[in-house]
């Protein structure tokens, strides 16, 4: 579980894996030794605006990744809404994020549940860009 508010280095690898555009990362991970090890926090900077890319790697916050997820999506003619829960109930946090009817919120194209938001985050992204969702080229960090 990742408790942070933004991805680790395995995370952001996973989505740079799965092609989600690095420019719309609002912060960086910097290595000083050529890869071989990086900071124990991201810089502040947006990654399309830190001049040295080689041994760079995009970083993205929850909400930057909140705001590139679509806010509705259409599914078969059916309309899913973007939807994120915390539900605390005397226990750890815990996180439902997904895409549910607009209709009938017992219908949902997909949901994650995790204690950690930025895993949720990342699972979702993992999906919308598998399932084609997300289209790569309208990626947009305001």
């Amino acid at each position: 579980m990742n408790d942070l508010n933004y991805t680790d280095i395995d995370l952001s690898k996973d989505l740079i894996y799965i092609k989600l555009d690095p420019n719309t990362a609002d912060m960086c991970w910097i290595s000083n030794d050529n890869g071989k090890t990086y900071g124990e926090y991201p810089i502040p900077i947006p990654y399309k605006d830190y001049p040295e890319k080689e041994n760079t790697i995009p970083c993205w916050s929850v909400g930057a990744l909140e705001k590139l997820a679509p806010s509705i999506i259409t599914d078969d003619g059916t309309e899913y809404c973007f939807e994120l829960i915390k539900d605390i109930d005397g226990r750890d946090p815990f996180y439902i994020i997904g895409y549910f009817n607009i209709d009938n919120d017992k219908d949902e194209l997909n949901q994650f549940e995790d204690n950690s938001l930025i895993d949720c985050l990342t699972d979702l992204f993992i999906w919308l860009i598998r399932g084609n969702y997300l289209d790569n080229s309208k990626q947009k960090l305001n």
